[in-house]
């Protein structure tokens, strides 16, 4: 009897030891010889266990699950089953995992960080409702948690109940950026100006280094022409993300407005740099190079702007025509304008361009007629000078053509 009691003491002795050993070769990274000695070690749950835990880190994912399965052969257990569900997971077999969440949350019904990580994986494969439907569960379980009306948000196709779910959120957590950010683009959305304003500065209150609360701040800003403020936070921008393409478009364009052209040109070219295709930078650098009366560079911006952009080219060749008039080229602006206008029947500016020139090129006065009486007709209030020049011309032209005919 006493030598059963020794062996078994002994026994024990030496498995503590050996986990001894193993956690401190791996304390020390030394997980090769830990698996050696793992691997020479009699097949046990915690021999098991301890492989697949190893191999999970290392991100030999297949050998982990093979180790941990061999584990729940053993003992069978929640803490093995959640970690095979998470290497599953990381492995890309979504479907497996999801089997050993759901089976871990109907043995338990209190199991709520598991039903949460089902709801997570739900979310993950787009079974968005049953997603929705756990995060609800768990908000009723939990309501002071920020974080399960917000991926009730997330997970939702109505842009309504999307920022319902939000509002929830900030209501617990005044802090939370997230919701904050998808509020403010919410209201945005909808053109509610006063309200996107306070959610972008409630964000900057809490990061006042958020590239994407920065961006909608310059958008905001640029939009109600405060060149000034965009350059500030446009230049906030530019030195805390490197080659932010938006950055340097909006500093590039306030300068412009601010009609600073060389700084303008400097950051434009910088966008340049970062992106070659992105046909904007060389509308913006045409631009620039107009105000500067660099023609034959303006043109050459617009030209390439083109043939990055189209068919959405209405306002390269609008400004080509712009340029056209000023080198006293009226045929080469009728031309850009008619091709503006076509592109875009709502550019309103390219369509009265169009019927001045035809006015002053041709002898023909009816060509001119038939476009002034298509921009009253289509744009009576747009632009109220305009409208009261088309007017005049209208009756002027035809009472010419009047006389004409009698005379005839």
């Amino acid at each position: 009897m006493k030598k059963i009691v020794t062996l078994f003491i002994l026994l024990i002795y030496y498995s503590i030891n050996a986990q001894t050993s193993v956690d401190s070769l791996l304390q020390n990274g030394k997980y090769l010889t830990a698996l050696e000695l793992l691997e020479n070690q009699s097949d046990t749950y915690s021999k098991y266990y301890q492989l697949g835990k190893i191999h999970q880190q290392i991100g030999n994912y297949n050998k982990a699950i093979t180790y941990y399965q061999k584990a729940l052969s053993y003992k069978d257990n929640s803490l093995t089953q959640r970690a095979l569900a998470k290497t599953y997971e990381t492995n890309g077999n979504t479907k497996y995992a999801l089997n050993i969440y759901k089976q871990l949350v109907d043995s338990d019904s209190l199991n709520y960080l598991d039903l949460y990580k089902l709801g997570k994986l739900y979310a993950k494969t787009n079974d968005k409702a049953k997603a929705i439907q756990i995060f609800k569960k768990l908000s009723k379980v939990d309501s002071l948690n920020p974080n399960y009306p917000y991926q009730i948000g997330v997970n939702s196709t109505n842009k309504f109940r999307r920022v319902d779910a939000f509002l929830d959120t900030y209501k617990i957590d005044t802090l939370h950026s997230r919701s904050i950010y998808h509020i403010a683009t919410f209201f945005k959305e909808i053109h509610d100006t006063d309200s996107t304003r306070l959610f972008i500065d409630k964000g900057l209150e809490i990061n006042a280094n958020s590239s994407k609360f920065l961006r909608l701040k310059i958008s905001d800003l640029y939009k109600i022409k405060n060149y000034k403020k965009t350059l500030e936070y446009g230049l906030h921008l530019d030195t805390l993300v490197k080659n932010n393409l938006f950055a340097k478009q909006r500093i590039g364009l306030s300068y412009w407005k601010l009609k600073d052209y060389d700084n303008a040109e400097k950051f434009l070219n910088q966008a340049l740099r970062i992106d070659r295709k992105e046909k904007t930078t060389f509308y913006y650098l045409g631009l620039v190079h107009k105000e500067k009366e660099n023609y034959k560079l303006a043109k050459m911006f617009f030209m390439t702007a083109i043939l990055l952009d189209s068919p959405d080219i209405d306002n390269e060749h609008y400004n080509l025509g712009l340029i056209a008039q000023i080198e006293k080229d009226p045929k080469e602006a009728i031309k850009n304008f008619k091709k503006s206008f076509q592109n875009n029947p709502r550019n309103y500016a390219a369509l009265f361009e169009l019927a001045l020139m035809s006015d002053l090129y041709y002898k023909d006065k009816s060509i001119a007629l038939k476009h002034y009486e298509k921009y009253l007709e289509r744009f009576p209030t747009i632009h109220k000078e305009n409208t009261v020049y088309v007017a005049k011309r209208i009756n002027e032209i035809n009472e010419a053509l009047f006389l004409d005919e009698k005379k005839q």
